[in-house]
């Protein structure tokens, strides 16, 4: 408390900083910064065992490049479990077919994230509360 009551004057004083950035530069940009709640939660080198192939990772058409266009189609499939399991590794985007409650060793190459907060979601975390009263 103490350390943020002495930082955040100093950063807001700055014409380099503008309010919240500094605090994103911590998250992964998918659905996730410090200042708000966890919506996805990330699992590197592990996956789903009942998954579904989506796409490919790539510049084709059929192809997709990120893990928002991933999850698009995950959103899209009627076979994809809801709330969401989505896995990409360099080349495939995958889905989970069920709750995924137990996720399974991969290769480092395979990350996995699980939607466990709702989408539309602003609140704030400790953090981001504490951030709004000094």
């Amino acid at each position: 408390m103490d350390l943020m009551q002495h930082v955040v004057p100093l950063f807001e004083a700055s014409d380099s900083v503008f309010r919240y950035a500094w605090f994103e530069a911590y998250g992964d940009g998918f659905y996730e910064a410090n200042t708000n709640e966890v919506i996805f939660e990330h699992a590197p080198k592990e996956s789903c065992g009942n998954k579904k192939w989506l796409a490919g990772r790539g510049s084709a058409s059929w192809q997709v490049q990120t893990m928002k266009e991933c999850l698009a189609k995950a959103d899209q499939d009627t076979e994809c479990h809801s709330p969401v399991a989505i896995s990409l590794d360099d080349d495939n985007c995958y889905c989970a077919k069920d709750a995924c409650a137990d996720l399974g060793f991969a290769y480092d190459g395979m990350h996995t994230w699980r939607e466990v907060g709702q989408r539309d979601n602003s609140a704030l975390t400790s953090l981001g509360q504490l951030y709004q009263t000094v």
